[in-house]
């Protein structure tokens, strides 16, 4: 039986194409399933990246016949990304392929609530035109349904991650530097935590904060030279897969301040590191992180409370080693061998049926 899988995903720096990468690495699925992935979307400035998609969507056929696919699995943002995938999906349904439409952000139960008139007629028969819906936690399958989309059509499946042992069992990190990973925009806080930096500062007369991440990289480093804050706040951009690692394992805890969320990769690469972490209840997080069990947590926006939730943290190693200890063992029931189990039976389910 033809086992061939077509994943169709971004070109880009970020958590979906990070999902993707795994699912087609060695870490179990690729003896059983024949995997092709087409790319829908790049890095890059607005034109080039609208040709980019014209191109892969043009493409998109000549991919079908080439791979011949039973399943076309679709990752999914919201907005533009959805709209640019809607194309996917009924063109796919359209030449007899199932289709998953994988849903990465929490956010994405915001668009459909908000969408009105023959928008949002067009995306729940979009929507209804896939085969199977996989979302990341319990929680978007409830809204989803509550929102009237069948329940037999949605499957729950986390985030993997691959745990290869990288991480050492650090005992000693750097006293009270806190690292943010992920794209900087206002959405994730970033120009909160900035905010909140003078205030720990004050408490703290060495603590240091690093950003890494992409998007408003240039805006954010000229913030922080306007500020005078360049001494103790440093704006890396991204960095590769090596220097993420370390730097996880040298900073004393990471922070995620965002307003909305999935479920980060970062959080678990952090919680394979054994870094304390310090986040925002919203989307997917609390699915994964319990507060003062495996996380210390703040309200979004809520710049005074983050800045002194940070200060307990940096002050108090008793805490960091419990949350520490927690994240290595919490984290193993993500690791990418179970949940590649669970999308296998997925996929299996699917190309079983009629």
């Amino acid at each position: 039986m033809n086992k061939g899988v077509l994943l169709v995903s971004p070109k880009a720096l970020g958590g979906i194409s990070k999902v993707v990468a795994t699912i087609i690495s060695d870490a179990g699925l690729v003896k059983d399933y024949s995997f092709a992935l087409h790319p829908s979307v790049c890095e890059g400035n607005k034109l080039k990246c609208i040709l980019f998609s014209i191109v892969q969507a043009i493409m998109f056929p000549i991919v079908l016949l080439m791979h011949k696919p039973i399943i076309v699995h679709i990752h999914t943002s919201t907005k533009g990304s959805f709209i640019r995938k809607s194309f996917y999906i009924v063109f796919s349904r359209i030449l007899g392929k199932k289709v998953i439409l994988h849903v990465h952000p929490s956010r994405f139960y915001d668009y459909l609530a908000k969408s009105f008139g023959f928008v949002k007629k067009y995306i729940f028969w979009v929507i209804g035109m896939a085969n199977l819906i996989v979302v990341l936690t319990d929680d978007a399958k409830d809204k989803l349904i509550g929102l009237g989309i069948e329940r037999s059509k949605i499957r729950v499946l986390p985030n993997p991650i691959i745990l290869d042992g990288r991480f050492a069992d650090v005992k000693i990190r750097d006293k009270s530097t806190l690292l943010y990973l992920g794209w900087i925009i206002k959405e994730k806080g970033v120009y909160d935590l900035l905010s909140a930096a003078p205030l720990i500062k004050k408490r703290i007369s060495d603590f240091k904060l690093i950003f890494c991440g992409n998007k408003e990289t240039k805006k954010l480093k000229n913030i922080v030279m306007q500020q005078g804050v360049g001494d103790y706040v440093n704006v890396l951009g991204w960095v590769d897969k090596k220097e993420r690692d370390a730097l996880l394992e040298k900073s004393t805890a990471l922070i995620l301040p965002s307003y909305t969320e999935g479920i980060p990769n970062v959080i678990l690469e952090a919680m394979a590191a054994g870094i304390p972490i310090i986040a925002t209840p919203v989307g997917g997080i609390p699915s994964i992180l319990k507060n003062n069990v495996n996380c210390i947590y703040h309200d979004p926006g809520n710049i005074q409370e983050m800045a002194d939730r940070i200060i307990i943290l940096l002050l108090n190693r008793d805490v960091q080693e419990k949350l520490s200890e927690t994240n290595r063992e919490h984290v193993k029931q993500y690791e990418a061998g179970k949940i590649f189990e669970s999308l296998s039976t997925i996929y299996n389910e699917l190309m079983c049926s009629n």
